[in-house]
């Protein structure tokens, strides 16, 4: 792995840089895309897929949407 940029000493720092919440959120990812099936997507393009969805279920007044 060295020869591609990644030495024992960046991975370590990259490791103790880590939070144990990123940590988990990691390891759920990896299981949801060995369970489904589905291809890991950042946090914040599930969240926008997501919102795409509700926001076509029903027609929101302004104050709602927001």
């Amino acid at each position: 792995m060295d020869e591609h940029g990644y030495s024992e000493a960046k991975l370590q720092s990259a490791w103790r840089n880590q939070t144990h919440e990123e940590i988990a959120a990691s390891i759920v990812g990896y299981i949801r895309q060995a369970a489904l099936g589905e291809a890991l997507l950042p946090f914040d393009q599930r969240v926008a897929h997501a919102m795409q969805k509700i926001s076509r279920l029903h027609d929101w007044t302004p104050i709602q949407r927001k």
